[in-house]
């Protein structure tokens, strides 16, 4: 595959649920729903790192765009994309007003690596990280 060039681009580590990540994974799923704003543009890149049991990361995905919105109009523009239900989305979103959506170009799997590999700390949700830790954490050179 051709080098994804750093650049002005920037990476992200982000804490993804098993079932979710696999949802991403294999494109059932096209949106990442957070409770805070990811800063990100497009063509930005995600890690995906799949949290206990997994404890490793399985790939990574362009970003699209990131729509920051109040939670039930969010919830109209993602609702089908987002592998969720009402139920469960209103639960993750815990009263918020306003709820991110980030919207995914293009997923990669990979065999990234596993938790006792990784020595940087692995964040609740997301974190910036520079385009070395993310080869670094892909197992490639982007």
């Amino acid at each position: 595959s051709g080098k994804l060039n750093g650049g002005s681009r920037m990476f992200f580590l982000m804490s993804i649920k098993p079932k979710y990540a696999a949802m991403i994974l294999a494109g059932e799923k096209t949106v990442e729903i957070r409770k805070s704003k990811l800063h990100a543009n497009h063509g930005d890149v995600v890690a995906i790192y799949s949290t206990q049991p997994e404890g490793r990361i399985v790939g990574y995905f362009t970003v699209d765009n990131v729509l920051w919105d109040e939670t039930e109009v969010l919830w109209e523009s993602i609702r089908i994309s987002s592998g969720l239900s009402h139920e469960e989305y209103l639960q993750y979103a815990n009263k918020r007003e306003m709820m991110c959506g980030i919207m995914i170009a293009s997923v990669t799997s990979i065999d990234g690596l596993g938790l006792g590999k990784i020595n940087m700390h692995i964040p609740q949700s997301y974190r910036r990280i520079t385009v070395e830790e993310f080869n670094f954490l892909c197992n490639r050179e982007l």
